[in-house]
């Protein structure tokens, strides 16, 4: 079961407090999205990566484990969907 979207900053570290997924959108040719987590702070292993032809959009998605750190960068817009206890 999922809680609420919450929107995030890009290029900021933020430490999972469930576990949860993050999403994120970028566009713009030359633009690299990137999305990392782990146990450091702040986290240097890129689960998910993609980088959009010309003007298109793409978008990551990434499990994040409840007291990990995950960052992204690139995007113009992130989500964390975190998912609710049962």
């Amino acid at each position: 079961m999922f809680d609420s979207w919450l929107g995030r900053a890009n290029n900021t570290v933020y430490t999972a407090l469930e576990d949860g997924m993050v999403h994120a959108i970028a566009s713009g040719e030359g633009v690299d999205l990137i999305g990392l987590t782990d146990g450091a702070n702040p986290p240097t292993t890129i689960r998910q990566r993609a980088t959009p032809a010309a003007q298109d959009y793409v978008s990551i998605s990434f499990g994040v484990r409840r007291g990990d750190y995950w960052k992204v960068t690139g995007a113009t817009t992130v989500y964390l969907l975190m998912f609710k206890p049962l």
